[in-house]
């Protein structure tokens, strides 16, 4: 982190890659907010090692930290939002979580080890699938007071996940992975999932993008 913050913004800025976000925020907005954030670090840096909260690890354990550790910190992150939603009286953002958190420790003894990221960011996809099937049928049935609570669950699981793609930005990738693929058969979209996905993994709902894959072979096909 120290090498990071050492950087001039435009530096910064510079080793950033913001293909997949672009459309979410610009280099100039991305240049207005760090160069903001880093009027207010402190004169001694060293004040930061007690509250900076490392972004990702490699297998080397980056910064020192293992991957045991950035798993209990994830974990930590929850339990520390758990507890101010209980003392800003946030019932929907403390029921979110506590069911979060309870869904994440029944894993770990089913598997009988520690969730890592990926597997907690699946666990929290999952979770914001079925309030979303949860408001389809509620608003089929009139009960918008449910369709509310579950709208704003929904807002809680989503600042634990990377920010999704826009259906353009989906669409672009896919459309570049069927043309690497040389295919334009909807009888190919199971391989264009596999080819796809792990790069928008966490970023867009699976469902969205078969759908967009699908319409995208379809119109190729009528070519």
């Amino acid at each position: 982190w120290r090498y990071v913050i050492d950087l001039e913004t435009d530096q910064l800025i510079d080793k950033l890659s913001f293909s997949y976000i672009d459309d979410v925020i610009s280099k100039k907005e991305a240049f207005e907010i760090i160069d903001k954030k880093k009027q207010n670090l402190p004169s001694n840096k060293d004040e930061l090692n007690s509250t900076i909260f490392p972004a990702y690890t490699t297998a080397a354990g980056w910064l020192g930290y293992s991957d045991d550790k950035m798993k209990a910190l994830i974990k930590e992150n929850l339990q520390k939002d758990l507890k101010q939603a209980i003392l800003d009286k946030n019932n929907v953002k403390k029921n979110t979580i506590r069911y979060l958190l309870a869904e994440i420790k029944n894993r770990e003894i089913d598997n009988q080890k520690v969730l890592d990221d990926d597997q907690v960011s699946q666990l929290i996809a999952r979770q914001l699938k079925q309030r979303k099937e949860s408001i389809s049928m509620f608003e089929k049935g009139g009960r918008t007071d449910l369709v509310e609570k579950e709208t704003q669950e929904i807002v809680v699981l989503q600042s634990y996940q990377p920010a999704q793609l826009s259906n353009e930005k989906i669409t672009e990738i896919i459309t570049e992975t069927i043309k690497t693929l040389d295919t334009s058969d909807t009888l190919s979209i199971g391989m264009v999932m596999k080819s796809c996905m792990p790069l928008l993994k966490g970023k867009a709902d699976g469902q969205l993008v078969k759908t967009i894959a699908t319409e995208l072979l379809e119109s190729h096909q009528k070519k």
